[in-house]
């Protein structure tokens, strides 16, 4: 069944209502429950409007998203907008940023979040829920030194209490970190509820609760203590 388009359906109720409106002008022995009646009928035509417009925005917003070029990090792409679980609206792509390694690029990271907090510049506060994907540039990279390089980005954004209460989960995200492969990923889903899942591309999602630990590790890339280049990047949603 071909769906009925919004301003059609519109003007449908309209043409009822109004058809119903003249009975009661040209009826002077209307009671009051007819004019009740109608009361409940404008409402309803009001609710339905909305629902309406509703369903127009949402089709717009589809198509948008979908006429939307998707980010490519690395030949892995990377969507216009993703619909994390639990979530009622899909969250746009808010940010990209290039990290280096001797001029050469190290990874891509692109973040995702509600369209509301984009460019919201206190993300590492972990007040906000997103998703940060990160994809590998380095073609191939040991585990030693993507343990090295996490642990030095850590260390360079948490004080002196942090590192101490934040030891054993520092050391348990080392371990599940594999070596770096050109186009693999690593995804960091948080939530000031639930926390921070990251999933490695191919292995179950790992859970990380605690805000402190968390807090530093979004900093790492999220907050003014961050690279500059790669916290603006961040901060900056795509054009296009």
């Amino acid at each position: 069944m071909r769906p009925v388009p919004p301003v059609h359906a519109i003007k449908v109720l309209r043409a009822r209502l109004g058809v119903g409106l003249w009975i009661i002008r040209n009826n002077r022995s209307s009671k009051a429950g007819v004019r009740e009646r109608y009361a409940r009928a404008l409402a309803a035509f009001g609710m339905k409007v909305m629902t309406i417009r509703r369903a127009a925005l949402a089709v717009l917003l589809m198509v948008g998203v979908s006429q939307a070029s998707a980010l490519n990090l690395a030949g892995a792409e990377i969507p216009a907008m993703i619909r994390a679980s639990d979530q009622s609206r899909p969250w746009p792509l808010a940010g990209t940023a290039m990290v280096h390694r001797s001029f050469i690029p190290f990874y891509g990271l692109a973040l995702h979040t509600p369209s509301e907090m984009v460019g919201q510049r206190n993300m590492g506060e972990g007040l906000t829920s997103l998703q940060l994907t990160l994809v590998w540039y380095a073609t191939s990279l040991p585990k030693v030194q993507v343990q090295a390089h996490f642990r030095k980005l850590f260390e360079q954004v948490a004080d002196a209490e942090t590192l101490v209460n934040s030891a054993t989960r520092l050391e348990k995200l080392l371990s599940i970190l594999p070596d770096a492969e050109r186009g693999r990923r690593i995804t960091f889903l948080y939530s000031p509820d639930g926390g921070m899942a990251i999933t490695v591309e191919g292995s179950p999602a790992v859970q990380f609760a605690g805000i402190e630990f968390n807090r530093a590790l979004l900093a790492m890339w999220l907050s003014t203590k961050a690279d500059p280049e790669v916290f603006e990047g961040l901060m900056t949603r795509p054009q296009g």
